[in-house]
């Protein structure tokens, strides 16, 4: 039988009864989450997702400014639609249809889904004027529209085209020196592309349409019946309205 010396005995006792040593906080003042808990003890939320972390390989969330322990999250981008702030402001629309004519147009756009055009037009007589708003509620890329357009053409010289053209009289073809119109439509339609750079658009109504012809044609008339005298006409600056179908077919480009 071998007796363990006295010595040894009084070592392992004082190591025993000795407390042991308190953890220290780290300097930054943060909570020593990665220290190991003791046998029993719950490890608490904090350890627990500081060890979720640590496994998957994410990166934690930044800290909130002036909020211990809080994190901030990222906005995220919902799929498909682009924040207004991203979508160009300036842009040029080319498009053709009736009453509009044929049109190049500057575009501004002030907010997401207002824009307002304005430019010159031509329709194979003279030369006018153009301007719009369209509103494109979504950014898609298939996208409705509803707008209104105001347009004015100038006076032009109709008569080379109606020079020898039958069934006008002779005296009524004055008239066709001076010819002007005006128009106002509001039209719904839809957008193909993208809402910030090139798109074809799509778009009918209907058009008040309003045609002048200034000056003062001649022309007579029969009286209808067997033996009666003929009636001299006499047409002075005759205006012409109607409400007319609108077509209107182009593209845009956003830059």
């Amino acid at each position: 039988m071998h007796l363990v010396p006295p010595a040894f005995v009084a070592i392992v006792a004082l190591a025993l009864a000795s407390p042991a040593a308190p953890q220290e906080a780290p300097a930054d003042g943060s909570s020593p989450l990665a220290a190991p808990a003791r046998q029993g003890e719950d490890p608490g939320p904090a350890a627990v997702q500081a060890s979720a972390v640590a496994l998957s390989g994410a990166p934690s969330p930044a800290p909130a400014p002036g909020v211990p322990g809080a994190s901030v999250l990222a906005p995220q981008a919902t799929p498909g639609i682009v924040p207004g702030s991203l979508l160009p402001h300036f842009g040029i629309l080319f498009a053709t249809g009736i009453p509009s004519g044929v049109g190049v147009s500057a575009v501004f756009r002030p907010a997401r889904a207002l824009r307002v055009t304005a430019g010159p037009a031509w329709n194979y007589a003279a030369w006018g004027i153009q301007g719009g708003v369209t509103l494109a509620p979504w950014s898609w890329g298939i996208t409705p529209t509803l707008g209104v357009e105001v347009g004015r053409f100038f006076d032009a010289d109709l008569s080379r085209f109606v020079r020898n053209a039958n069934g006008i009289p002779d005296g009524a073809k004055p008239l066709m020196q001076r010819v002007g119109y005006g128009y106002a439509a509001a039209m719904v339609g839809f957008e193909f592309g993208s809402q910030s750079g090139l798109a074809f658009f799509l778009r009918g109504g209907l058009a008040y349409f309003s045609l002048e012809a200034r000056g003062s044609g001649t022309t007579t008339t029969s009286g209808g019946t067997a033996g009666a005298n003929d009636a001299l006409v006499t047409l002075t600056d005759p205006r012409v309205r109607a409400t007319l179908p609108s077509l209107q077919l182009g593209m845009q480009y956003f830059f």
